[in-house]
């Protein structure tokens, strides 16, 4: 539980660090910005990123250990709404 709250961090601090004092990155708002600034917009950032990288790495193995979301899919025998019901034409002129 540590580890999954220190690693966000440090990568954080770091990221800060090399990008806005190091290569003195800056986003495109035309005012003075702040380290705090940067850190609050990367973090936004690093969070979407490491969701997304969660999501795509997890996702295989939970389809190969759970084989039976995939071949025992159930689709009804009958079109809850037949072409007839749904494209009638009406009787009346448009």
């Amino acid at each position: 539980m540590f580890w999954s709250l220190l690693n966000p961090l440090l990568m954080l601090v770091v990221y800060t660090f090399v990008f806005s004092v190091v290569f003195k990155a800056r986003w495109q708002t035309g005012a003075q910005q702040s380290h705090t600034d940067f850190a609050i917009i990367l973090f936004v950032g690093v969070i979407v990123h490491t969701l997304f990288s969660e999501v795509a790495g997890r996702a295989p193995s939970l389809i190969i250990s759970n084989p039976s979301y995939v071949k025992r899919v159930v689709f009804p025998a009958r079109n809850p709404c037949p072409p007839s019901a749904c494209c009638r034409r009406s009787s009346r002129p448009v």
